[in-house]
């Protein structure tokens, strides 16, 4: 079942009039649906008047909306009086007074927006300057680091110049050292060569002594056994 509708008088004591405070209870008041009406007090410049009809729940909710610090309003929400629904109340309407007092009102407002916007200029430019600063203290940093990055670019091509040379002459003694090492190799295998033409030599001299006393030893034993004579003249 909905809530019954309700109306309340309410006041809104402070800093409301000329500072846009009739503007943002308008506002809180179409945003939550609530109907009714919002006006300076002609006799005192600290008091807006509002009228506002809908739920209970809602009206409370509303009344926290529009109390307090908004913008350049500081405003004290109280209720007056509650009564009974006034179906008249179809929307939330800003009363306004004698066009004067209006005009006024919108160029005390344009000041305070003047001057806020100047406030937030000085600011912005407050921040500006620190940012420039800060800026300028990054790029010393990078320029910094960039000069000790070309520092160690400097150092690693330095070093790889060394290393280059290192291994140069490291080739260099290497290939000196594999030479002299082939011509010791060749000298001995020249030396071996000639030892082995002398063994092969040897070996066909050693053959051909072999195969001379080899016949000769055949000779002696197919031939006769000579007879000699002994002391007496007996043959034997």
């Amino acid at each position: 079942m909905p809530e019954p509708i309700v109306r309340r008088e309410l006041e809104a004591r402070g800093r409301v009039q000329r500072v846009g405070y009739r503007d943002f209870v308008e506002e809180a008041a179409r945003t939550l649906g609530v109907r009714g009406t919002v006006a300076n007090d002609d006799r005192d410049e600290r008091l807006v008047r509002i009228v506002a009809q809908g739920s209970a729940g809602t009206l409370e909710e509303f009344v926290r909306a529009i109390s307090g610090r908004h913008g350049f309003a500081d405003a004290e929400v109280r209720l007056v009086k509650e009564g009974e629904a006034d179906a008249a109340l179809v929307e939330f309407v800003k009363l306004r007074g004698p066009e004067g007092k209006e005009m006024l009102e919108r160029a005390d407002q344009s000041v305070l927006l003047l001057g806020r916007i100047s406030e937030t200029g000085v600011e912005t430019l407050g921040v500006g300057k620190e940012t420039l600063a800060e800026t300028r203290k990054v790029g010393e940093k990078v320029d910094r680091l960039g000069v000790e990055v070309r520092g160690v670019g400097a150092e690693v091509r330095d070093g790889n110049r060394r290393l280059e040379k290192s291994l140069d002459r490291m080739h260099a003694d290497m290939s000196a050292r594999f030479d002299r090492v082939d011509r010791s190799y060749g000298s001995i295998g020249k030396t071996l060569l000639r030892i082995d033409k002398n063994l092969e030599k040897l070996t066909k001299a050693l053959l051909l002594l072999a195969k001379e006393a080899h016949r000769a030893a055949v000779s002696t034993r197919g031939a006769p056994p000579r007879r000699t004579r002994g002391k007496k003249g007996r043959r034997t």
